[in-house]
């Protein structure tokens, strides 16, 4: 099926989405670019000094969640190492809580037989472990804290080293990048209303979010040792004005001569003022978005650093057995479909990256800084889905169409009364009737062609 086919039905025709942009629904959200560019300059390494920059470890502080632990590492919450953290803090909270409740559990039947003698041993037992495992809840000190502490260490360094494939965000680099990148945020503060900063090392530094930032980017490849890779970052702003000072500074990289190719992204963050990242269906995002239109836009389906989240998501839920996810469909519980089918890793690898507080878009790049009017088309893109993604009951029943088409790849006419059930068109009763209907229909034909003779032998 191609990419194509697979964009919402909404109208994404670029007067309506410029319009959406411009109304009181879009006011509260927010979006903010990172612009990889090739400049002029060369980074002078030294080979001293670079590496891990561990003056930027952090002590564990009592009540952090996985949200803090995943934007420490910068990797969004659906990362597959902050997953495993998370599957193991649950597992470790349930043995906590198995010895708790075998301690005390015979004792506390004992209460309760007592208190009532007409009591059932076994409604006694399970009383009793729902009103231990409660008090256990309440009373005992199981935070992910505590576990952090028991298994880990006390700093972010500890977690670090205890899980592999976790990246250390923080480096310091052996070059002369600072010096170097003067020129460029000099001038480009010239262009820009807020204060531009230098940060030696990509991500290196926590950043403010009412400044523009100028990094290196050493993954960048410009086949010319006079060349560097750079980024722009912007801080988060309303989507309309975004646009505005993305166009400046398209200008600005092309008076400077900066250039782009098939090793430059230009990635979109969008966000919802008040709203965590987590909060969206990113099931739906996907689908409304159609992110491999996207990057057939730009050339990029085979980039490994922008993997589709739409083709794994199709890929995954393809295999599913249709009735368990589609009655969740039926009683609206999108969030839980969306969640049942969503890729553990959608890290920064992928076209849809997922942070603690705005979602990042990486499916534009390549030769882009000529492309101004189809980049604005496909943010403003990002930005409706986004909003579309964020209200659960927007596009109830074409998100309930998308899911079937994604879960039945076939088009297996047998899944038509699930589909119709998920979107409110059969009730359950009616369902129940016609499944029985085809069942019996299958036995009859089995049987009809059971009482048929074999054919003749020739």
């Amino acid at each position: 099926m191609r990419a194509k086919e697979f964009i919402t039905e909404l109208n994404m025709a670029p007067g309506n989405l410029m319009r959406f942009a411009a109304s009181t629904v879009a006011a509260n959200m927010r979006a903010g670019f990172e612009a990889e560019l090739i400049v002029s300059g060369a980074y002078s390494n030294s080979g001293e000094g670079g590496g891990e920059d561990w003056d930027e470890d952090m002590e564990i502080e009592p009540g952090i969640d996985i949200n803090d632990i995943a934007n420490f590492f910068d990797t969004g919450v659906r990362n597959r190492v902050i997953q495993k953290i998370s599957d193991e803090y649950e597992e470790w909270y349930l043995e906590k809580q198995d010895e708790f409740v075998g301690k005390y559990i015979d004792d506390q039947i004992a209460d309760l037989m007592r208190n009532d003698p007409d009591l059932d041993k076994d409604d006694a037992n399970d009383q009793a472990r729902e009103d231990l495992e409660d008090q256990f809840s309440n009373d005992s000190d199981v935070s992910l804290f505590n576990f952090l502490r028991e298994v880990a260490g006390k700093n972010y360094s500890d977690i670090y080293n205890n899980w592999s494939n976790l990246e250390w965000p923080h480096w310091k680099s052996a070059n002369n990048f600072e010096s170097q990148a003067e020129y460029y945020s000099d001038t480009l503060q010239k262009v820009v209303p807020q204060r531009v900063a230098v940060l030696n090392g990509t991500h290196s530094d926590r950043k403010k979010l009412d400044m523009w930032y100028i990094e290196p980017d050493e993954s960048i490849m410009s086949g010319n040792k006079d060349m560097m890779g750079i980024e722009v970052v912007s801080p988060p702003m309303p989507v309309l004005v975004m646009l505005d000072q993305m166009k400046n500074v398209f200008a600005w990289a092309d008076n400077q001569g900066a250039q782009t190719n098939e090793t430059t992204g230009l990635h979109i963050g969008v966000s919802i003022v008040g709203l965590k990242a987590d909060q969206i269906d990113y099931v739906k995002l996907a689908l409304f978005l159609g992110d491999q239109y996207v990057l057939q836009q730009f050339g990029r389906e085979a980039n490994t650093y922008t993997q589709s989240s739409l083709a794994t998501i199709k890929a995954i839920a393809g295999g599913d057995v249709a009735g368990t996810r589609l009655f969740g469909l039926r009683k609206g519980l999108y969030q839980s479909v969306s969640r049942s089918i969503q890729i553990a890793n959608t890290g920064k690898y992928f076209s849809i990256n997922v942070h603690d507080d705005y979602i990042e878009f990486r499916s534009m790049g390549g030769d882009y800084l000529s492309q101004f009017d189809n980049i604005q088309n496909i943010v403003l893109r990002y930005v409706r889905a986004y909003a579309v993604a964020a209200d659960p009951l927007a596009e109830k029943q074409e998100y309930a169409k998308k899911l079937f088409k994604i879960m039945n790849p076939s088009g297996d006419d047998r899944l038509t009364p699930f589909i119709q059930y998920a979107m409110g068109d059969l009730p359950k009763e009616d369902l129940v009737i016609k499944l029985k209907i085809a069942a019996k229909q299958k036995q009859a034909d089995q049987a009809r062609l059971a009482s048929q003779p074999p054919p003749a032998a020739t």
